[in-house]
């Protein structure tokens, strides 16, 4: 657990130094991506360290998910707090059924997240061949998603300029049953045609009480909210897709 940040950057510089007598101050600044003099500051106390550049010492560090909540959160107490308001439901645009099933299509989601990706373009061409998909279904999306408000051109690229987005959850709806067929397709086509170095599929079996679902359920959304954070932070490139699926095997009151 990281307590205090200052004393986990000036331990971090020490252990080095114990590896390479010739290591300096100077040196790890460098590989944190900061000037000595603010590294210096920093661990003295005398110059704050915003979350902006707390993201790029841990990216540096290479700190795994948790060390690097906690470094973060070591920096601004505040820091998970304002992460899950950011991205809370309450902050979010909830779509209605009628709303949902204009752009219940996974390209319509695909081109929201491409519009993060740095140096993109409103061209259908560029976003068919990012995509892999037919150039009239990519600028079919993208007019919707313009339309409805939901994004903006500007310069030639574009971005989302609506709140996130969200559907209702525990309530049947077909065009939310449709964006999962279309995503289980997905995924069984990406089984075979991505290599297993940038991707992962993995199933775990058990045995639970059927009561324990509804709190697995929030536990699997606060998961995905935290990865989400993980994922999102820092140069985007390419988009991903995650699916998690949890259903039963056994059918109630079948007996042998």
């Amino acid at each position: 657990m990281i307590e205090d940040f200052k004393e986990y950057l000036q331990a971090e510089l020490d252990n080095r130094k114990k590896k390479n007598s010739l290591f300096s101050l100077r040196a790890f600044a460098r590989n944190l991506g900061i000037s000595p003099a603010q590294l210096s500051q920093i661990i003295s106390g005398k110059r704050p360290l915003t979350i902006t550049t707390a993201k790029k010492i841990v990216r540096a560090l290479k700190l795994s998910p948790i060390e690097s909540e906690t470094f973060l959160q070591a920096v601004d107490p505040d820091f998970v707090s304002k992460k899950k308001t950011r991205l809370s439901d309450e902050k979010r645009k909830k779509l209605k059924e009628d709303e949902f099933r204009l752009i219940c299509d996974w390209e319509h989601f695909a081109i929201l997240s491409l519009s993060e990706v740095q140096n993109n373009s409103s061209d259908a061409r560029w976003i068919a061949k990012r995509l892999n998909i037919p150039m009239n279904v990519a600028a079919d999306a993208r007019d919707r998603l313009l339309r409805l408000g939901i994004i903006e051109i500007k310069n030639s690229q574009f971005r989302q300029v609506s709140a996130p987005l969200t559907t209702t959850n525990d309530i049947k709806s077909e065009s939310i049953q449709r964006s999962h067929y279309q995503n289980l397709e997905l995924a069984m086509q990406k089984l075979e045609s991505v290599e297993v170095s940038k991707r992962e599929y993995t199933t775990v079996t058990m045995a639970t009480n059927p009561k324990k679902i509804k709190e697995a359920k929030t536990l699997i959304r606060e998961f995905k909210r935290k990865l989400m954070e993980f994922l999102e932070d820092g140069e985007k490139t390419d988009v991903y897709t995650l699916a998690i699926q949890l259903f039963p095997l056994t059918e109630k009151g079948k007996k042998l």
